[in-house]
């Protein structure tokens, strides 16, 4: 339970009573922008919960397997080299040949 409402949920007579202070504070051209205010508050607040509610949801699920694809699936690796592995080899091939030529005369 709420420590707001620690007694219980206010009845009829303590609502009336919650509404004739709100009025004496707040004044009759007051109180209906602070009730739409609210409102409003309240209802961007719920949307955004549907939305973090639903992203939840959505992110939880897992991906359903579709077909395999019998292709892909006994495909063999293709001989191919890595981009890095592809420089450093260029890399040696250009030292090596740096240290083979012969020096200008």
């Amino acid at each position: 339970m709420s420590p707001l409402f620690a007694f219980g949920m206010p009845g009829f007579q303590e609502w009336i009573l919650i509404g004739i202070i709100s009025l004496v504070l707040f004044g009759p051209k007051k109180l209906p922008e602070i009730a739409r205010t609210l409102g409003k508050s309240m209802n961007e607040f719920q949307k955004a919960k549907d939305e973090f509610v639903a992203e939840l949801h959505k992110s939880s699920e897992a991906p359903k397997p579709g077909p395999v694809d019998t292709k892909l699936a006994n495909a063999k690796p293709a001989d191919v080299k890595p981009v890095d592995l592809t420089r450093e080899i260029a890399a040696d091939e250009a030292a090596e040949a740096l240290k083979n030529q012969s020096p200008p005369a």
